[in-house]
């Protein structure tokens, strides 16, 4: 039988933490890689759509200190109040998390003005979605009308920016409570361009290959005061 060896440095099969050990949110830096779109009719009768977000951690993760992970329970969640080790951040890139109950988007496809689509308008302004607007007429006053973009994969995917982890939980079948990480704030990096993370990052168009030089990393002039 060959020797197998555990190579501690080499093990990135490690559990995203959710919070620092002062407490404070993880924020790592990432993008959309996945959108998953929901057409529901409410009680009253509106149509709706839900929309749900998957982010990967960008490999610009690399600039942030170490992150502390954290002594396991018996039921293998971290025990936020006992640090454990530290590790680079690197440790998740490529990591995926999707939004939680706070962090998915509605959309009344039946009512225009309204709170719901309110929301919605901040939330794409939030993620770096372009907002257009236009003139309309209203008790014969001109007003600035906002255009709600249709919800599409096209519209989202490769978005860069921020997003700060929380922790949400469900009941299994059997009774335990399930805790995983999901994503209820995001805030868009500015000065990086979509598109070419669209061309150059793993998850979206490159078959799983990080860029292929260093200069063609979208992320890699980012300010260097980043909300770590």
């Amino acid at each position: 039988m060959s020797e197998v060896l555990y190579n501690p440095l080499e093990d990135e099969d490690v559990r995203l933490p959710i919070y620092k050990k002062n407490g404070k949110n993880m924020v790592f830096p990432a993008f959309i890689s996945g959108v998953k779109l929901i057409n529901v009719t409410s009680k009253a009768g509106e149509d709706l759509q839900i929309c749900e977000l998957e982010f990967e951690i960008h490999e610009s993760a690399e600039k942030m200190e170490p992150v502390t992970i954290f002594e396991e329970t018996e039921d293998n969640k971290y025990d936020y109040r006992r640090p454990k080790e530290e590790v680079p951040a690197t440790t998740f890139v490529g990591g995926r998390v999707k939004t939680g109950n706070n962090g998915k988007l509605w959309k009344n496809l039946t009512k225009g003005s309204g709170r719901m689509n309110r929301i919605l308008i901040e939330s794409l302004k939030a993620l770096g979605v372009d907002i257009k607007t236009k003139k309309v007429e209203t008790d014969k006053k001109k007003v600035d009308a906002v255009v709600i973009p249709e919800l599409t994969e096209e519209l989202f995917l490769g978005l860069p920016v921020f997003i700060w982890l929380d922790e949400e939980s469900f009941t299994a079948k059997d009774g335990r409570n399930v805790s995983y990480a999901a994503v209820n704030k995001y805030v868009k990096i500015d000065g990086v361009d979509r598109t070419t993370v669209l061309e150059n990052t793993l998850a979206v168009s490159n078959n799983g290959k990080a860029p292929a030089k260093k200069q063609d990393d979208p992320f890699a002039d980012m300010d260097d005061d980043l909300p770590f």
